[in-house]
C-alpha cells in the first residue's frame, strides 16, 4: 500500500527544545513551537524569482522575534531548487516556493526539484503531509498560453503530497484577495504570508483547519489574464529539458522501481537516436 510507503522524517535538534535522547518516530515528539523554513526559487533570465525569494527571506529573518511570536522559526537562505536537498523536506515544516515558468515547465535550476516533487506526488500522494507552504509566482503575459503556469502546478502538486497551504499562493501583478491587492507586489504578499506563518505556527503542526485552497487568492477578483495551468508528465518533462539524469535518483519520498530507470535510459535512447537521424539527413545533403 502507498501509505506504507511515505518516509518517516529525519529527527532534528532544536537547541534549548529537545536533546532526543529518545527514539522519536514522529515530529509530535518534538516542540511544537519549534519550526523549520525552507525557501526554494526557480529563476531565469531577469532573476525576478531568486530576487523575489531573497526579499522574502531578508524580510521574515528580519522580522523574527521569537519572544513576541511565541514560536521558533528557523529560516533558511534561498537556495535553487536544484542545489536544495529534496531529501531536507523531511525536516521542513514550513516550505515557500518562489519560482516563474518557461514555457510551461520550470526554468533550468528548478527542473530537478520539479521532477522529484511530480514522482513523489504521482507515485505516493500524502508523503508530505507532515508540511505546510505556499507559493509566490512570476509571469509574463506576452507568452498567454503558460502564464503562471509553474507557480500554479508546484502549488497543486504540493498539495497532492499531502502538504497544507497556509497562505494563498500569489502571483506578481494578479488579484489577491488576502491582501486585497488588485496587483499583488511581493512586498505585500510576503507581509501577508509572514503574518499567517506566525498564525498557524502557534498551534499544533498536524492541525489542518487553517488550510487554505488553490484558489483562495482569486475569491474576490479573478486573474486578468486566465487561470488555467499547463499540466505536464514525467516524460513530458524529461524530453522538455533534455535532462536524462535525476541526480541521486528518485527521493525516499517516492514509490519507485527500476522502472524509473528505464524510462529515463528509454527517453535519452530515443533523444540520441533522433540526433543520429539528423545527422545522416545533414550528411545526405551535403553529398548532393
Amino acid at each position: 500500500m502507498r501509505s506504507a510507503m511515505r518516509r518517516l522524517p529525519r529527527l532534528a535538534t532544536v537547541e534549548g527544545r529537545c536533546s532526543c535522547h529518545d527514539r522519536c518516530t514522529s515530529r509530535q515528539a518534538f516542540s511544537s513551537s519549534s519550526h523549520q523554513v525552507s525557501i526554494v526559487y526557480g529563476s531565469f533570465c531577469q532573476d525576478n524569482s531568486l530576487m523575489d525569494a531573497e526579499h522574502i527571506g531578508e524580510y521574515m529573518q528580519t522580522h523574527f522575534d521569537s519572544t513576541e511570536t511565541g514560536a521558533e522559526f528557523r529560516i533558511s537562505d534561498p537556495i535553487e531548487g536544484d542545489q536544495f536537498d529534496f531529501e531536507a523536506l523531511g525536516d521542513t515544516d514550513y516550505l515557500i516556493v518562489s519560482t516563474s515558468s518557461c514555457l510551461g515547465f520550470p526554468p533550468s535550476n528548478f527542473i530537478d526539484f520539479s521532477h522529484q516533487l511530480k514522482l513523489a506526488a504521482a507515485t505516493n500522494p500524502g508523503c508530505l503531509d507532515h508540511m505546510r507552504h505556499t507559493v509566490w509566482g512570476n509571469g509574463d503575459e506576452r507568452w498567454r498560453a503558460t502564464y503562471m503556469s509553474m507557480p500554479r502546478y508546484v502549488d497543486r502538486l504540493l498539495e497532492e503530497c499531502g502538504s497544507t497551504r497556509f497562505y494563498a499562493r500569489g502571483e506578481s501583478g494578479e488579484p489577491h484577495a488576502p491582501t486585497g491587492a488588485d496587483g499583488c507586489s511581493v512586498e505585500e504578499w510576503t507581509t501577508g504570508a509572514w503574518k499567517a506563518m506566525l498564525e498557524s505556527g502557534r498551534g499544533d503542526k498536524t492541525n489542518r483547519a487553517l488550510a487554505v485552497s488553490w484558489d483562495a487568492l482569486w475569491d474576490y477578483q479573478s486573474s486578468r489574464v486566465h487561470r488555467d495551468v499547463t499540466e505536464w508528465g514525467l516524460q513530458d518533462l524529461v524530453r522538455q529539458t533534455r535532462r536524462y539524469v535525476l541526480p541521486g535518483g528518485p527521493s525516499s519520498f517516492a514509490a519507485v522501481g527500476p522502472e524509473h530507470g528505464k524510462m529515463m535510459a528509454n527517453l535519452r535512447a530515443e533523444e540520441e537516436e533522433k540526433y543520429r537521424l539528423y545527422q545522416e539527413q545533414m550528411l545526405a545533403r551535403r553529398k548532393k
